[in-house]
């Protein structure tokens, strides 16, 4: 029993040592370095028409963990992407630059991240998208109590999403994002310790939907709701002794807004919180801008004015027997005719002179007067009652003349009621 509780009051001295906590720290602004969305990162791409963006997105982010450990991180990023104008949709082809400071628990323990990243994006009609980045990390940690060595991390990240627009504006996305890298070796060390990880492979998985409101085309606003987790599998050791793998879930809530301010400029903001898992973020604030550059595809793409193919006899020909085509078909559709009624109806119009179908639209128009008589106008009360449109007996202020001089015009224009 002793045993036991020495091994647990070991392994629990070493979870909470200076030097596993600054491990812990690294694989915070891996996360910080990967989480964000597409939503919060390059804003909202839908309506672009230019070929060239320059984008610009500042952000601040605090985290804490079980270890009574705070991290705060400030980071900034720059990029440019070309527009691309496939079949269907669109694609983005860009590059990015970013850097974050970050201090734990004191302004001495600080650590530089530089980073580079190349991104495609890709929006289809229906709002479906498709991004895929490959992103670079270089990570300088600098501690008062403690020494460490500079790290590297490479990491790929692909994310899916699909906007379903319903009335009033409401949408809904539900997106997904998987991350997995490879981490280069680190090591820590103090006086009496050295804390060594050969080599990381960390994963990162968020699953989730915005909703949110969409005004007029010009701004909206959106609710994030996702599961987040990362998992770092690693082989460390303190001390001759193997520490535990990272695995960290949590529920994220964030809130996006954008506003198309100009024709060429777009300005984006939000936060996001956690709530739950070994490291949780407290709070994360960013603002993001970006600049429409470069050509506009609206006009680049437009229909020329004048047609491309010389007018021929036969180009003229094929025309008018297209708009006879589309002539029949629009007939059809009003009609509810099958079409063979359809073409009995054009072989009767073709053949108006023969006596037949002379007889026949005279029987037909006869129908039609008949009809039209009994059921609709009453020709000689009509010309009753516009006879005596000027009757003096109006002038009296008597409601019952009133109320048949009334009826009479109504009889005169839409006829007996029966």
């Amino acid at each position: 029993m002793r045993k036991l509780l020495l091994s647990t009051t070991v392994a629990t001295s070493l979870l909470c040592s200076p030097l596993h906590i600054a491990l812990e720290n690294l694989y915070n602004l891996y996360y910080i370095h990967t989480s964000s969305l597409l939503n919060s990162t390059l804003g909202d791409l839908r309506d672009h028409r230019y070929s060239d963006s320059l984008w610009l997105r500042g952000s601040f982010s605090q985290l804490s963990s079980i270890y009574n450990s705070t991290l705060k991180v400030a980071q900034g990023e720059v990029g440019y992407d070309h527009a691309f104008v496939p079949p269907v949709g669109q694609n983005f082809l860009g590059v990015n630059f970013e850097y974050s400071y970050s201090w734990l628990d004191s302004p001495k323990n600080t650590t530089n991240v530089f980073g580079v990243a190349v991104y495609n994006t890709y929006l289809a009609p229906s709002r479906f998208y498709i991004d895929t980045r490959v992103k670079y990390l270089y990570l300088s940690p600098s501690y008062s109590t403690l020494s460490s060595s500079a790290s590297h991390l490479f990491v790929g990240s692909l994310e899916l999403g699909w906007k379903f627009v319903y009335s009033y504006g409401f949408f809904l996305q539900p997106t997904a994002k998987v991350s997995a890298g490879y981490g280069s070796e680190i090591t820590f060390y103090d006086k009496t310790s050295t804390l060594h990880t050969p080599y990381s492979i960390p994963l990162f998985y968020q699953v989730g939907s915005y909703m949110g409101f969409e005004f007029a085309k010009r701004a909206d606003i959106s609710l994030g709701i996702f599961y987040d987790g990362d998992q770092v599998f690693a082989s460390s050791t303190l001390d001759k002794t193997t520490l535990k793998e990272r695995a960290n879930s949590r529920l994220t809530l964030s809130l996006q807004s954008n506003i198309l301010a100009t024709q060429n400029f777009r300005i984006y903001f939000g936060g996001k919180t956690s709530f739950f898992g070994e490291s949780r973020l407290e709070y994360s604030a960013n603002l993001g801008m970006r600049f429409l550059l470069g050509r506009d595809y609206a006009k680049v793409y437009k229909r020329p004015s004048t047609p491309q193919n010389p007018r021929t006899f036969a180009s003229v020909q094929r025309n008018l027997l297209y708009e006879a085509e589309q002539s029949r078909l629009r007939v059809q559709e009003r009609t509810h005719l099958k079409p063979q009624e359809l073409e009995e109806q054009y072989t009767i119009q073709s053949n108006r002179n023969d006596k037949k179908v002379e007889d026949e639209i005279k029987y037909a128009n006869r129908q039609r007067y008949l009809r039209e008589k009994s059921l609709w106008k009453n020709i000689e009360v009509n010309e009753q009652n516009y006879a005596n449109r000027t009757d003096g007996r109006i002038e009296t202020r008597s409601i019952n003349l009133i109320r048949d001089y009334n009826k009479r015009e109504i009889e005169r224009k839409y006829g007996v009621q029966q």
